[in-house]
């Protein structure tokens, strides 16, 4: 025999609070710091990948559409891209992640998505499918100077160039890289950032000009003003979380996600009382705990 427990709505009283003032103020004060360390003007492309950062892509979306120097939304998957455009976001959406297999480039038609290219298969490829619905696309192009995942190896870039240079149905928006270790390993970056600067350089003697260029992770937007360009790429930072320790040095952030909870018992335990599974905690006095 099957039985039903119906619970009363809430009777486990908890609950995940997002703070909209934090979360514009945290983006609108990397917004104005960086642009005090630039001599040229910098946008943002705000990461709201994986869920926002388990934030809620839908619900940070809706609150950061309309503020104008955000100028992208970055996600990691189509899927992300559907819920956004399901809620009506209206701003450029760049897809980080890689497409595959090929017949999703569709969904790229269908949600207004940017897509990144990281090798040449994915060029040739993405141009086939916009000659295919007679509409040029954009792409960004990711270089891999030393992350060692998606991107184009630094020692490709003549051979991404020349294929480029014949391709008609596509177009160069943005090219960018992503630093592994901004915030433990300065000479690391440094050398990324070498890298970078030599790809990209070839691409504008190329002619070449992608309209926006972008490196710099939440790390080296605080770090990093050599990697700035003409836009940042942060994610964790316009949470309030975190990259390391000292970011309170240079700029102020606050938490944007509070897990809340209403107390449902109380108790007075002596001293030297133990709480908890494995004796979590020792009482060093008469507490009172919820």
């Amino acid at each position: 025999m099957n039985l039903s427990v119906y619970l009363p709505f809430c009777s486990r009283p908890t609950w995940i609070e997002i703070n909209k003032n934090a979360l514009i103020k945290n983006i609108t004060d990397i917004y104005y710091y960086i642009n005090s360390k630039s001599k040229n003007k910098v946008s943002i492309c705000a990461v709201i990948k994986s869920n926002a950062y388990g934030h809620g892509i839908d619900l940070v979306g809706e609150i950061l559409d309309n503020i104008e120097y955000i100028k992208l939304f970055g996600v990691s998957a189509i899927e992300e891209a559907k819920v956004l455009r399901e809620k009506k976001i209206k701003k450029p959406i760049l897809l980080l992640g890689s497409i595959y297999p090929f017949e999703n480039f569709e969904y790229l038609y269908k949600y207004n998505i940017i897509s990144t290219v990281s090798s040449i298969l994915i060029l040739k490829e993405l141009d086939k499918f916009a000659k295919k619905i007679g509409q040029k696309i954009k792409f960004h192009l990711k270089i891999d100077t030393g992350m060692g995942r998606l991107g184009i190896l630094p020692e490709r870039i003549e051979d991404f160039i020349n294929e480029y240079k014949s391709l008609n149905n596509v177009v160069c928006e943005g090219v960018y890289t992503h630093f592994s270790s901004a915030k433990e390993d300065k000479e690391y970056t440094l050398y990324q950032l070498k890298l970078f600067n030599k790809c990209y350089k070839k691409l504008l003697s190329c002619g070449i000009k992608p309209k926006f260029v972008h490196t710099a992770n939440s790390a080296a937007s605080v770090l990093y003003p050599e990697s700035y360009f003409n836009m940042i790429r942060p994610g964790l930072i316009i949470y309030g979380l975190k990259p390391f320790n000292e970011v309170d040095k240079y700029i102020d952030i606050h938490p944007v996600l509070s897990l809340k909870s209403k107390v449902v018992f109380l108790k007075t335990l002596p001293k030297g009382k133990y709480i908890s599974y494995s004796k979590t905690y020792v009482t060093k006095k008469k507490t009172k705990v919820a």
